[in-house]
C-alpha cells in the first residue's frame, strides 16, 4: 500500500542503465566542490587543510581499545596459565618438586578440562581482537589505499559490524589476476591474510595442546590412609605356622623399605663372611601397583630383622651316594659331627659367654650333597640345629620363650645352625662311592671348606649362624626413584637362566643405592603407633608349646602368630626333613621351593656367598609369611602416604619437547605482533573513522557520487549492482576522504596521482 499523495512504485525490475551511470559521471565533474583535498606527502597542502589522525579514543573508541588492551591481557594471563600446566612439573622426576595447585589440577584430572577451557578463553581474545583488527583493516583500505565502488559499502560498513578477517579478504582482492601486483605490494593486505592464516590455526589450539598429553606419573600430596594393621582375636580360631605349600607357589618380590646399613659379606681373612644387621620393612599392600606406586609411608610396619654369620666348619663325618626317583637321579649325603664352637674359635669369635655345657661344643648332622646331570654347580641348605641345643621354634611368641633379639649376634643362643652345601658332581662321580668313604681333608676357599672327590668334581661346605626374627615399628619410608618389582628369566624346558635383577634388588653384592635397587629408603621412629585396641589383653591357647594358655595383647598375638610361619620355616621344620634344595634341575632329598627360587638361590651361593643366599632367603620367608597373614589383619591404623598416580599432564619438554604447546606460542606471539602493527597503523595514519559507530559509517555512503548507485540498489542484489558496473566500465576506484565542500566526510573518486597518505 501507499500513503495519500506518495507515487506508485513502478512496476517491474529496475535496472541500473548505462546512461545512469553517464550521467552520475557527468554530475560528478560538474560539482567541482567534490573533489578530494589532496593531503598525501608530496601534495602542496595549505596549513588549513591538513588534518592530524583521529585521537584513538574517538578513532577505536573505548569498546575498541577494550578490545585490543583488554584482549592482550587475556591472552598473555591464558598463556602464563598454559605455561604452568606446562612447566609446573617442575624439574624432579614424577613432579615431585610441582607446586601445590599443578599437583592438584594434574591429580584430580583437571589437566585436559583446564587446557580446553584455557583455549576456549584464547579463541574468545582471539576472535574479539580479529574483529577489532578487521574493522581498522578496513578503516586503512577506505583511508590509506583504495578499492572499487562495488566493494565499498561493505568496507564502509566493516568499520562497524565484520563476520571476520575472511570476508575483507574477499572484498579487498581485485577482480582480475592483471591487478594482484597492486594488492600484493599494501602491507595492510599481508597483515590481513596473516591475520586469516593464524585466527583459523587457533582454532585448534586445543587439539594442538592437547597433541603434548602423555601419561604421567604424578607424586599426591601426603594422605591420611587405613591400612592393616593387626589380628582380630575373636576371629583367630587357629594358627598355621608350615607355610611349605605355599613355597611352591610363584614367587613375588615384593619392594620393601630398607635400614641404611654397611652390609658386606667380603669373606675376611679367616673366612668370616658377615652380614651385619639387616632391617627391611613390609609394605602392607597386596597389589603391586600400590606397593610400586608408594613414595613416602609414615605408619605402623612389620620389620624383618636378620644378621647371618658364615665361615669354614670343622666337622667329621662321612659322605656316600644314594638314588632316588626310581634310581633315574644320582645324589650323595653327608653325615658326622660338627664341631661348631671350634669353628666360631677358629673365625675368630669369641665363645666363651655364648652357652654352657657340651651342646655347644657339636652337633650331628645328615645333609644331601644335590646331584648334577650337566656338572653344573647345584646346592642346597640344610638345618642341622641351634645354637646351645635348643632352637627357636613356632612356638617361642606364644609360650614366652627367649627370641632371638636384633641387638644379638647371629650365634647367639637358640639361633638356627645351617651348612650350606654345593657340589658340581655328576652321576659318574657318584657311581665310584657307592659304600660310604670318610671326608678327605677339606681346602680353604673363602668361607668354604673344599672336598675334592675326583680330579675337578667337588663339593663345598659353609657353616652359618642365622638370626633372625619378626618386629612392628613405626617406620618412615622414602623412595628416591622408581619402585620396581624384578622377576628372574627362565624356563621349566631349558636349563639358562637369568637372576642378575633380583640379586640387584635384594642388595646381593657390591654396595648399589636403594634407589637404583627399586626398594625403599627406611628410618625406624620407634615402637609401633598403636591404638587402645593394641593393647587389649586376650586368652589365647591355640598355639602353646606346654599347653598352658598364654596371656598377650592383641599387638604380641599378631606378632607371636607371624612368627610362628616365620622361625617355622627358618628352622624347625626342617628337623623333620633339613635339607632344603635350593636348584631346579638337580637330584636330592629335601623340601622343594618354586624352581625359581631355588635358581635364584643356588646362584647366589655360586656367585656371592652363603651368607648373601641366607639374607635373601630371610627376606623371601618373611615377605611370604607377611602376605598370607596380611587378609587376616582386620583391625587398621591410620598411615601417611603419598604415592604415585597415573595422570595425563603434558611432557616435560627439556626432555621430550613440546611441539604442541611451542606451535601454540608460536602462532599467539605472530598474533599479537599483527594486532600491535594494525594498531600503530591504525592510531598514526586514520583521520575519519570511527569504530563500531555504524551511523557513521553508513553516512559516508551518501554521497552525490554514489546516488545512483544506492538508488538503483534499493530492490537489487549486490551481484546485480557489481556487474552492472562492471559491464559499464564504472566500478572506479574510490576511497574515503573530506570534501572541500562543507567539509564533509564522503566517498570520492580516487585519482591515480595520489598517494597513499
Amino acid at each position: 500500500m501507499t500513503s495519500p499523495g506518495e507515487p506508485a512504485p513502478a512496476s517491474g525490475t529496475p535496472a541500473l542503465s548505462i546512461g545512469s551511470l553517464s550521467e552520475r559521471k557527468t554530475q560528478t565533474s560538474a560539482h567541482t566542490n567534490e573533489t578530494l583535498i589532496p593531503d598525501g606527502p608530496g601534495s602542496q597542502l595549505d596549513s588549513t587543510t591538513q588534518e592530524p589522525p583521529l585521537p584513538l579514543k574517538k578513532s577505536l573508541g573505548l569498546s575498541g581499545s577494550l578490545g585490543i588492551i583488554g584482549g592482550s591481557i587475556g591472552l598473555l594471563l591464558v598463556w602464563g596459565f598454559l605455561a604452568f600446566l606446562w612447566l609446573g612439573h617442575g624439574s624432579a622426576a614424577e613432579a615431585a618438586n610441582a607446586t601445590r595447585a599443578w599437583r592438584q589440577i594434574a591429580l584430580h584430572d583437571w589437566m585436559t578440562r583446564s587446557i580446553t577451557l584455557s583455549s576456549l578463553a584464547l579463541r574468545l581474545a582471539v576472535s574479539l581482537q580479529t574483529t577489532v583488527c578487521t574493522s581498522m583493516l578496513a578503516a586503512l583500505f577506505l583511508e590509506r589505499r583504495h578499492t572499487r565502488i562495488s566493494q565499498v559499502a561493505w568496507l564502509s560498513v566493516m568499520r562497524s559490524i565484520n563476520d571476520g578477517p575472511l570476508r575483507l579478504v574477499q572484498k579487498t582482492l581485485p577482480p582480475s589476476p592483471k591487478s594482484l601486483s597492486g594488492i600484493l605490494r599494501r602491507v595492510e593486505f599481508w597483515l590481513l591474510l596473516l591475520m586469516v592464516v593464524i585466527t583459523l590455526a587457533l582454532q585448534f589450539s586445543s587439539t594442538i595442546l592437547i597433541s603434548d598429553l602423555v601419561d604421567f606419573g604424578v607424586v599426591s600430596d601426603v594422605n591420611v590412609t587405613e591400612i592393616p594393621d593387626l589380628l582380630q582375636p575373636e576371629k583367630v580360631e587357629t594358627i598355621l605356622f608350615d607355610i611349605s605349600p605355599i613355597l611352591g607357589a610363584p614367587p613375588i618380590y615384593a619392594t620393601f623399605g630398607e635400614v641404611q646399613s654397611q652390609s658386606d659379606a667380603s669373606p675376611n681373612a679367616q673366612g668370616l663372611s658377615f652380614t651385619g644387621l639387616l632391617q627391611r620393612g613390609l609394605l602392607p599392600f597386596s597389589n603391586e601397583g600400590d606397593r610400586t606406586s608408594l613414595r613416602q609411608f609414615n605408619g605402623n610396619a612389620v620389620v624383618v630383622n636378620s644378621n647371618v654369620a658364615c665361615m669354614r666348619p670343622l666337622i667329621s663325618g662321612r659322605f656316600y651316594r644314594t638314588r632316588g626317583y626310581g634310581d633315574t637321579m644320582t645324589f650323595g649325603f653327608v653325615e658326622g659331627q660338627l664341631q661348631y664352637e671350634s669353628g666360631l674359635q677358629a673365625a675368630g669369635i669369641d665363645t666363651q659367654a655364648l652357652c654352657d655345657g657340651a651342646d655347644c661344643q657339636e652337633v650331628s648332622f645328615n645333609c644331601t650333597i644335590p646331584g648334577s646331570s650337566d656338572y653344573s654347580w647345584q646346592s642346597s641348605l640344610c638345618v642341622v640345629g641351634g645354637v646351645g641345643g635348643h632352637i627357636l621354634n613356632s612356638s617361642s611368641g606364644f609360650d614366652g620363650a627367649r627370641s632371638w633379639n636384633s641387638s644379638d649376634e647371629p650365634w647367639s643362643r637358640s639361633s638356627p645352625i645351617n651348612l650350606v652345601i654345593s657340589s658340581n658332581m655328576g652321576d659318574p662321580e657318584w657311581a665310584n662311592f657307592d659304600s660310604y668313604h670318610p671326608l678327605p681333608v677339606g681346602n680353604i676357599y673363602n668361607e668354604w671348606l673344599s672336598y675334592e672327590t675326583s680330579p675337578g668334581r667337588l663339593f663345598n661346605i659353609s657353616l652359618c649362624f642365622v638370626g633372625a626374627n619378626l618386629e612392628r615399628h613405626y617406620v618412615s619410608m622414602t623412595a628416591t626413584k622408581a619402585l620396581q618389582e624384578p622377576t628372574a628369566d627362565w624356563s621349566y624346558t631349558n636349563t639358562a637362566h637369568n637372576t642378575t635383577r633380583v640379586q640387584v634388588f635384594m642388595g646381593v653384592g657390591p654396595q648399589t643405592s636403594r634407589g637404583d635397587r627399586g626398594v625403599l629408603d627406611m628410618k625406624i621412629l620407634g615402637g609401633p603407633d598403636d591404638a587402645g585396641s593394641a593393647y587389649t589383653m586376650v586368652n589365647h591357647s591355640v598355639f602353646s608349646a606346654d599347653g598352658v594358655p598364654s596371656s598377650m595383647t592383641t599387638a604380641n598375638l599378631t606378632i607371636a602368630a607371624m612368627e610362628a610361619m616365620f622361625l617355622g620355616e627358618l628352622g624347625a621344620t626342617y628337623l623333620r626333613l633339613p635339607s632344603i634344595l635350593t636348584c631346579a634341575f638337580c637330584s636330592g632329598y629335601g623340601q622343594t621351593p618354586n624352581p625359581e627360587v631355588g635358581l635364584l638361590l643356588g646362584d647366589i651361593i655360586v656367585q656371592r656367598g652363603a651368607a648373601y643366599a641366607l639374607e635373601t632367603w630371610i627376606t623371601i620367608i618373611g615377605s611370604i609369611t607377611y602376605r598370607s597373614y596380611l587378609s587376616s589383619l582386620t583391625l587398621q591404623q591410620s598411615a601417611h602416604i603419598r604415592a604415585v598416580a597415573g595422570v595425563s599432564a603434558p611432557r616435560s619438554c627439556s626432555a621430550y619437547g613440546c611441539p604442541g604447546f611451542i606451535s601454540v606460542r608460536i602462532f599467539l606471539g605472530i598474533h599479537m605482533v599483527y594486532v600491535a602493527i594494525i594498531t600503530i597503523l591504525y592510531a598514526k595514519k586514520i583521520r575519519y573513522s570511527r569504530y563500531a559507530n555504524i551511523w557513521h559509517s553508513v553516512s559516508h555512503l551518501n554521497s552525490e557520487f554514489l546516488t545512483s548507485v544506492l538508488e538503483s540498489a534499493n530492490d537489487e542484489s549486490d551481484k546485480f549492482i557489481k556487474d552492472a558496473l562492471r559491464q559499464e566500465n564504472g566500478d572506479d576506484l574510490v576511497k574515503l576522504g573530506r570534501l572541500e565542500e562543507g567539509r564533509r566526510i564522503s566517498i570520492v573518486k580516487y585519482e591515480a596521482k595520489q598517494k597513499a597518505i
